[in-house]
């Protein structure tokens, strides 16, 4: 999904913060690139595609203690 929307301390799909964070900006692009990769390889057991690109994720928020909530569906 190209328009994961977010939130303070988060970055969307496309690598871009959203907001100010005390995170520092390649940081948090890591991380989200890194929470993408891993949610990328989780796939629906009915369907050979995985949860990101099916669209079931819809925020991913990094919390300045680097904490991270998913706002998601299920299938």
């Amino acid at each position: 999904m190209d328009d994961v929307s977010t939130t303070a301390e988060t970055v969307s799909a496309g690598n871009s913060v959203v907001s100010a964070s005390a995170i520092p900006a390649d940081e948090l692009a890591r991380l989200t690139d890194d929470i993408v990769s891993a949610l990328k390889t989780v796939y629906d057991p009915e369907i050979p595609a995985d949860i990101y690109e099916l669209g079931l994720v819809y925020k991913i928020d990094i919390e300045d203690d680097r904490s991270v909530k998913i706002d998601m569906t299920l299938t």
